[in-house]
């Protein structure tokens, strides 16, 4: 879990939520994301994503401009730059730049669904962006969602995805078993939800209202 005040990302055994250790990162580490052995955190004002083994950082790589959204698919890790407005993936075991494309007008979050494809919340462009990641990186589909789409999570088991809109105080499903999103159903959150979590198993979605300090958990229909 990232810690933007703290420049640290904390690491925390489930379901315990025990602290298991502390590291020091970059400048307002903003996400986070797992592959393999390695961490990758986007350090958002400080425009580069250190790599972590063993609660260790054992590299500090470039990243576009303001690093918002991380997501890690098919041994690749993609990048949101918000201030770049473009999204870059990088080889995740070599660390090297793959591909850099656009990515709306201002996209904040990423996150990866079924068949590699890459899902971008376009905050200022008021749309979901759906990027296919082989043969190589590429916009496959634009959804229009007025309401300043901002929190991604991403149910792979119910290949559903959770979308908060926070202009609108506003949670929005999309299944995605297909190339297209197609939109669901929608919920009223408490004001700002800025973040969304998926607890897969039991099919619980957790929306938090910043503006008000609460926590919602939707129950969307049980196990999967």
């Amino acid at each position: 879990m990232p810690s933007k005040g703290s420049d640290q990302l904390v690491l925390i055994s489930l379901p315990e939520g025990r602290v298991e250790a502390t590291v020091k990162v970059g400048s307002t580490p903003h996400d986070a994301a797992a592959l393999g052995d390695r961490i990758f955190v986007g350090n958002e004002f400080g425009d580069s994503v250190s790599v972590i083994e063993q609660a260790q950082v054992v590299q500090t790589v470039e990243a576009p401009l303001q690093p918002g959204g991380l997501a890690a698919v098919d041994g690749k890790v993609a990048v949101v730059g918000v201030r770049d407005r473009r999204m870059q993936t990088m080889d995740a075991e070599r660390l090297r730049p793959l591909a850099n494309v656009d990515a709306g007008t201002g996209p904040t979050h990423v996150v990866a669904g079924p068949e590699g494809r890459l899902y971008v919340a376009d905050t200022d462009g008021d749309a979901l962006l759906v990027f296919s990641t082989s043969p190589e990186l590429v916009q496959i589909a634009r959804i229009e969602e007025p309401g300043e789409p901002y929190g991604l999570a991403m149910d792979l088991r119910r290949q559903r995805l959770w979308v908060t809109l926070t202009a609108t105080n506003t949670l929005v499903e999309y299944d995605v078993s297909g190339v297209e999103p197609r939109r669901l159903r929608t919920f009223p959150t408490p004001r700002q939800p800025n973040t969304v979590a998926v607890e897969a198993s039991q099919g619980l979605v957790f929306v938090t209202g910043t503006a008000t300090g609460e926590v919602q958990i939707v129950d969307v229909g049980g196990p999967g």
